[in-house]
């Protein structure tokens, strides 16, 4: 499903989600698209994607229409 997913956000605009450390799970609308480093296709509608690992605080990024080639976040680590 991967190799279909990245061809796809290959054809069209796509951005590269990023994390460190990588590995994040990414989830869009409760499914999981994959893990860091992963492509999303870009739309006029932003899309909120949540990157979470465990041991780490989840992080929201928005993907539009307007957004780089690649965002590339930081997760901190969970201090509970």
């Amino acid at each position: 499903v991967n190799g279909v997913l990245d061809a796809v956000a290959r054809s069209v605009r796509a951005t590269e989600l990023r994390s460190d450390p990588v590995g994040a799970e990414v989830v869009v609308n409760g499914a999981v698209v994959g893990n860091t480093p992963v492509r999303v296709a870009r739309s006029d509608a932003d899309v909120d994607y949540t990157l979470r690992l465990p041991g780490y605080e989840s992080k929201v990024v928005r993907v539009g229409a307007q957004s780089p080639g690649a965002i590339s976040v930081t997760l901190r680590p969970n201090t509970q």
